[in-house]
C-alpha cells in the first residue's frame, strides 16, 4: 500500500498557553498514522508531550531541537497510530507555562503499522542566520518513505519570511502549514514528501530576517507498509513552495 496524504488540521496556534490543540475535520481512520508537528518558543530542558482524546493511541516525541539562544525557537515533531477514532479528534502538544506555538496535525495512510515505522531522524540548529539545512542520520532502509519537515524560529521582532532552497522541485516538498510572522514570538513552517526511491533526506530552509532566538529544524522520515509503492499526494489547493 503506498503511503498517502489523507487531510490536516491546518495551521494551529497558541500564545502565552502551556500547549497547543485542534481538531481533524474528519475522523483520521483506524490503522493510519496521525502527526503533530511544531514550532514553539520553549526551553532546551522541556521535552514537548504529545497526546489526543482518543482511547488506544499512544504518541511519540520522534525528534526535537532548540536553538542555542536562551533555549528558544524550537521544532518538533510527533506520531501516533490510529487505534481509537470516534467523535471529535483532537490533538494536543504540551510544553512550558506561557509558551508560544504553531503547529499542524496531519493524517498518512500507508504507513508500517509497527512500533517500528519511524525510520531516519534529524535536527540542526543555529543561532543568528539566514539559513538552515537539516539532514538524517543516514539513508532511508527502503524506498516509498514518507519524510517530514519542521522549523521553528524564536523573536518577535520583524516578520520573518520562510522559504525552501533545496532540493529542486523535482524532488520537492508539500507544504502543510505555515506561519511568517515572528511578532507571535515563533516563525513556523511544515512540509512533507513522499519519495520513490531510498535517499539521505535533506532539507533546507531560509528566512530573509534574523531569528534573534535561533532556528531549529527537524526532520523525520518513516517506512512504507509491505508492498508499498511511493507517490505524492498534495493536498488539495496546495502548492509546493520549494525553489532550486
Amino acid at each position: 500500500m503506498a503511503i498517502a496524504y489523507v487531510r490536516d488540521t491546518g495551521l494551529l496556534s497558541a500564545s502565552g498557553a502551556s500547549a497547543v490543540s485542534g481538531n481533524f475535520s474528519g475522523l483520521p481512520a483506524v490503522d493510519n498514522h496521525v502527526f503533530h508537528m511544531v514550532g514553539w518558543w520553549g526551553s532546551a530542558s522541556t521535552t514537548l508531550v504529545y497526546s489526543d482524546n482518543q482511547a488506544g493511541n499512544t504518541w511519540a516525541n520522534d525528534k526535537q531541537e532548540t536553538a542555542p539562544d536562551l533555549g528558544q525557537g524550537t521544532a518538533s515533531i510527533g506520531s501516533a497510530k490510529v487505534v481509537g477514532s470516534a467523535g471529535t479528534f483532537s490533538i494536543t502538544a504540551t510544553g512550558g507555562s506561557s509558551s508560544y506555538y504553531h503547529s499542524v496535525g496531519v493524517e498518512f495512510s500507508g504507513i508500517l503499522a509497527s512500533a517500528a515505522h519511524l525510520d531516519q531522524t534529524g535536527k540542526d540548529s543555529l543561532g543568528l542566520v539566514s539559513s538552515i539545512t537539516v539532514t538524517a542520520s543516514a539513508p532511508n532502509s527502503q524506498a516509498d518513505a514518507l519524510v517530514l519537515g519542521a522549523v521553528g524560529t524564536g523573536g518577535n521582532g520583524t516578520n520573518i519570511h520562510i522559504s525552501h532552497v533545496t532540493p529542486p522541485p523535482a524532488t520537492g516538498f508539500t507544504g502543510l502549514a505555515v506561519d511568517q510572522d515572528s511578532n507571535t514570538i515563533v516563525a513556523f513552517e511544515a512540509c512533507y514528501k513522499i519519495v520513490a526511491a531510498g535517499e539521505t533526506s535533506s532539507v533546507t530552509w531560509s528566512h530573509d530576517t534574523l531569528a534573534t532566538e535561533g532556528i531549529s529544524g527537524v526532520i523525520t522520515t518513516y517506512k512504507p507498509s509491505a508492498g508499498g509503492g511511493g507517490g505524492n499526494n498534495p493536498p488539495s489547493g496546495r502548492t509546493v513552495i520549494i525553489s532550486g
